[in-house]
């Protein structure tokens, strides 16, 4: 039986929610190279648990600033938006740290990728 009543979304958040228990539950009972993979998974800025929860709280801020009733107080969009940059802010510092879930493993952390070289119509140029 389906529940047609709650919205997909509010169903979503619900199910996210779940499983991010289930996750830490996984994660609790992990040897420490799956550790160390889910962590990195977590641990991403930009596509990870943390990342997208900085989005995700982003998003929410300005949704609450465009449907604040005129004249009303910032209280609940800003605090929305400091939250969703204080998340960023510490999933960057985390990701850089993501290396220690890989010394747990007893293998060396991945190398980051290299900048782009430079195009050969650049070098030495002028």
């Amino acid at each position: 039986m389906t529940d047609t009543s709650t919205p997909y979304a509010v169903l979503l958040a619900r199910d996210i929610s779940h499983r991010l228990g289930l996750l830490a539950d996984h994660l609790a009972k992990a040897d420490p190279a799956e550790a160390a993979r889910i962590m990195n998974q977590v641990l991403d800025s930009e596509s990870g648990i943390l990342g997208r929860t900085g989005t995700l709280l982003a998003t929410a801020s300005h949704y609450a600033k465009e449907h604040a009733h005129p004249g009303a107080e910032p209280g609940l969009w800003q605090d929305l938006a400091r939250t969703a940059n204080s998340v960023h802010d510490h999933a960057l510092d985390l990701e850089m740290q993501a290396g220690e879930f890989h010394a747990l493993t007893g293998k060396p952390a991945p190398a980051p990728n290299p900048p782009p070289a430079p195009s050969a119509g650049r070098k030495g140029r002028r």
